[in-house]
């Protein structure tokens, strides 16, 4: 048993728990989403939707009322019906988690800057590279024989594919030492997942029995992101980051909607960083773009 206090920080007033990279790394999770991990504050809740979809949410409000910052970058998605870009209307991951160096979760009294919300943020930091070279990486995959299925009422179809995949790997290192570091991730994932087609109405079956059965849904994603960390004096420090997104998801398959009626959903996503954090004796400026 460890007791101890919770720290406050005096120069804010903003009610929030900060994530580890310890925690990160340490705490299990099959889906490798970040954003799971916002659970571990008080007052916030993370739930997996039918569709896959993992959202998170507090103080009683929708999910949608919530963002994620990445590097002080909005992640809110500008298109789609105002979840997160990732996250909302997708199966997948927001962001590579070997790419989050540590991040804090916000829930009361955060300021102007965090635009798009009124609930709860996430406010993540990436890793960067150092003047070790480092390579990480790890995989996942799930057969589908591992999982069982029990068919009832005389039901004799053979079991649908569930394979599941998901691997990454991430390297950072110098370029020039104590001055300019790189650091790069990939991560990739594979869900082979389906979903059952029936009729609901007996006398049809002559007509659209061929329609019934299990159709495969299958849903793919590869993220990558990029960094590279400048430090011109010892006093300033210049990040340039990159991060792109593409996804593929067969969905709205089910019930009495056929494989005919399935909506595929393609996703590209690009976007660029650029931050200047120049540090005075007396004062300090953060330029982002």
């Amino acid at each position: 048993v460890v007791t101890a206090r919770r720290l406050d920080d005096p120069t804010t007033s903003e009610v929030g728990t900060n994530v580890t990279r310890e925690q990160i790394e340490g705490l299990p999770q099959t889906t490798r989403n970040f954003v799971n991990f916002a659970a571990l504050a008080p007052g916030v809740r993370t739930s997996q939707e039918a569709t896959g979809e993992v959202t998170f949410s507090g103080g009683c409000q929708n999910p949608l009322a919530a963002n994620v910052f990445i590097d002080g970058q909005s992640q809110k998605a500008q298109i789609i019906d105002g979840g997160v870009s990732g996250q909302d209307d997708s199966r997948g991951n927001p962001f590579p988690q070997l790419g989050v160096q540590e991040f804090r979760v916000l829930t009361q009294n955060f300021s102007a800057q965090y635009d798009q919300s009124s609930s709860t943020i996430i406010t993540s930091v990436t890793r960067s590279g150092t003047n070790e070279f480092e390579v990480e990486g790890f995989a996942t995959y799930q057969p589908s024989n591992a999982v069982s299925f029990h068919h009832l009422g005389g039901n004799t179809s053979p079991d649908p594919e569930t394979e599941r995949r998901q691997y990454g790997f991430a390297i950072g290192g110098p370029i020039i030492t104590d001055r300019l570091h790189f650091f790069g991730v990939y991560e990739g994932r594979q869900d082979d997942k389906f979903s059952s087609v029936f009729l609901g109405r007996t006398g049809y079956a002559a007509r659209f029995g061929q329609f019934e059965g299990t159709v495969a849904t299958p849903f793919e994603e590869d993220i990558f992101f990029g960094k590279l960390s400048w430090q011109p004096a010892s006093n300033q420090h210049v990040d340039l980051s990159a991060s792109y997104r593409d996804e593929r998801d067969i969905r709205d398959v089910g019930g009495q909607d056929a494989a005919e009626r399935a909506n595929v959903l393609d996703i590209t996503e690009t976007k660029f960083n650029l931050r200047y954090d120049w540090q005075g004796d007396n004062w300090s400026n953060l330029a982002q773009v």
